[in-house]
């Protein structure tokens, strides 16, 4: 069953990755095109269940969509380049359970990782990933960071945190290298 759907900051091509599924499927969904509503490809993200697909949209060509494999503790970057042929370009470590990703600017990644209950920040220009542990001033486990949405305007990042039925708020600072 479908997992997650991504328009295309230009909004002529759909991403769409399924739970079970081992492939991101490429759709044309810009009216104007004569493959309107087809199936343009698909890329092969190997083993592994998906939660999240998402376009950085921060890249206005919207030729990269990322990945994010919950059960191999993983972010898959998906190169759309050629539609038909959508290829893995790139592969982020994570802790246990990546689900929702987000993008603080158009270097930096942040992925939840729900079951490792910490922020994976990926910085993509230098393929390098720094583990965040969410840290709740208590000595329990069970936060579980699972979906994120960045508002670029007051550098606020927020994270739902489902084991707890609350939502975090986070002040980012993207003059450190990685982001605090």
């Amino acid at each position: 069953y479908v997992a997650s759907v991504a328009a295309s900051p230009d909004g002529k091509r759909l991403a769409v990755t399924g739970v079970f599924e081992h492939a991101m499927l490429v759709y044309d969904v810009d009216p104007t095109s004569s493959t309107f509503k087809q199936l343009l490809g698909q890329a092969d993200l190997g083993d592994g269940e998906t939660f999240q697909v998402a376009f950085d949209p921060h890249d206005p060509t919207g030729r990269t969509a990322y990945v994010s494999m919950w059960a191999d503790k993983k972010v898959k970057s998906v190169d759309g380049g050629t539609p038909s042929a959508p290829t893995c370009s790139q592969t982020y470590a994570t802790d246990p359970d990546p689900e929702g990703l987000a993008f603080l600017d158009a270097r930096w990644m942040v992925v939840a990782n729900d079951l490792g209950d910490t922020l994976t920040m990926v910085d993509r220009s230098s393929n390098n990933v720094t583990s965040i542990p969410i840290d709740t001033g208590e000595a329990l486990h069970g936060t579980e960071p699972s979906t994120l949405a960045y508002d670029a305007a007051s550098k606020r990042l927020y994270a739902t945190w489902s084991g707890r039925n609350a939502v975090a708020a986070y002040d980012v600072d993207t003059t450190q290298t990685p982001p605090a």
